[in-house]
Order: C-alpha cells, then sequence, then structure tokens
C-alpha cells in the first residue's frame, strides 16, 4: 500500500486528506462524523458542512455551503440548524495503521509506503503510528508545530524513514520498546527538538527507489500535495 502526494492537517477540507476529512485518500488522517454529536475531548476543531438537497439554513446560505470552522458545539449549534448539517471533528491523531497490539492476522499485511506527503498544522500525533508491518517513508514534510510527536514504531513494527523534513515538530520519532525499531537515513530536523535518531533495526524494501535530496524538498511537497 502507497500513500503519496497527500495533506494531512485540521481544516477538514474534503478532498486533500486531511485530518478529520470525509474524502481524499492521499494520506487520509482520522476524524469522525455524526449528527450534530459533541466532540470528544482535546478536539482541535469541529467543522460543518451542509448536505445537498436536505433543506439545512446555514449562515451562508443552506444547501452545498463551504465547509467552515467553529470552536465549540454551542458556536455550532448556532451556526446550523436542523439535524442534518454532517460534523467533522477533529481529534488531531492522522494516521493509525493497526488497531490494537498482537493481532495475529495483522502480521505480514500492514507493509505501507508513503512518500511525498505533508503533515501540517493542527495535527498531533501518529504521523503515522504504526503495528505489527513494514513501514517506509521517504520524501516527507512535517510541519505539525504544537504537536505531541510525529512518526511512531508500535508493537512490532520496523520503520524505515529517510530524506524527510521534520521542522519546527517535537519528538520527530517515537520507538516503543516493544517494536523492531525505527531507522532514520538523510533526514533533517530544522528547529526541531526530541528524538530525532531512532533506534533498533528496520528492513530492506523490496522495491527500486530514488529519494529526492531535502535540499529543495519543503517546496517541492508544498507546492504539489494534495488536489491540483
Amino acid at each position: 500500500m502507497s500513500g503519496a502526494g497527500g495533506v494531512s492537517g485540521a481544516s477538514g477540507a474534503a478532498g486533500k486528506g486531511t485530518a478529520g476529512s470525509t474524502g481524499g485518500g492521499n494520506a487520509a488522517g482520522s476524524g469522525s462524523t455524526g449528527n450534530c454529536a459533541t466532540p470528544p475531548t482535546g478536539s482541535a476543531l469541529v467543522g460543518w458542512a451542509a448536505q445537498a438537497g436536505m433543506g439545512v439554513t446555514t449562515t451562508t446560505g443552506g444547501g452545498d455551503a463551504a465547509p467552515q470552522t467553529v470552536s465549540s458545539l454551542a458556536a455550532l449549534t448556532s451556526a446550523v440548524s436542523g439535524t442534518a448539517a454532517k460534523v467533522i471533528y477533529v481529534s488531531g491523531f492522522s494516521n493509525l495503521i493497526g488497531a490494537a497490539d498482537n493481532v495475529a492476522g495483522d502480521v505480514g499485511h500492514l507493509n505501507v509506503t508513503w512518500h511525498h506527503d505533508w503533515w501540517a498544522d493542527n495535527v498531533n500525533q501518529r504521523m503515522p503510528r504504526t503495528r505489527a508491518g513494514k513501514v517506509h517513508l521517504f520524501n516527507n514534510l512535517f510541519t505539525a508545530a504544537g504537536n505531541s510527536y510525529c512518526s511512531n514504531a508500535g508493537q512490532g513494527a520496523a520503520s524505515l524513514v529517510e530524506n524527510s523534513i521534520y521542522k519546527g515538530v517535537k519528538a520527530p520519532f517515537q520507538v516503543d520498546s516493544n517494536s523492531v525499531g525505527l531507522v532514520s537515513k538523510g533526514n533533517t530536523f530544522p528547529g526541531s527538538t526530541g528524538n530525532t535518531t531512532g533506534s533498533g533495526t528496520a528492513f530492506t524494501p523490496p522495491y527500486s527507489y530514488t529519494p529526492d535530496d531535502t535540499n529543495n524538498l519543503q517546496a517541492s511537497i508544498q507546492a504539489n500535495a494534495g488536489p491540483q
């Protein structure tokens, strides 16, 4: 499985593969939908978008209104009348590979490659968080200021991270004691703090690839990731 050219953030904009998005498919993030449900504690934002043909009255006229953001359920309630508005709340937890530890059926099936993706504003963690599989990240960009950690190697996971930029973030790497390990090669960490070395072992990818140099990588990803 490969995820390429996505943008993960907390905007909730469909089609970008952002955290909380209902569309996209590129580095798709985690979020939930419901009918004006109370967001979980710690959610960064609440967004709403009126659904077509439902007669929803919104501050922008109803119908296919442009997604907007509010800071609380009270603000959402005042902006939308009726229950046909699709609520998108953002937890800041972006990408999870493997839902639980020690799932026998996951072994050998959670092998994922991510390249030329951008984890941006309001993403807190799981960029990605991994279990059981072999996960290869190369030529990615991380600018999620205020995060708790970025890339994790969890139970049984082996991660190889190459030629990526972790800019102004906390804990670029988190390596769990029950993982195989996370190996870092050719990455840069301008303005970042915490673990930048990784530990343990990883694997050799079974395919040919040539990572881009990191010198012009940020500009290239920001110009090309997501829908064009």
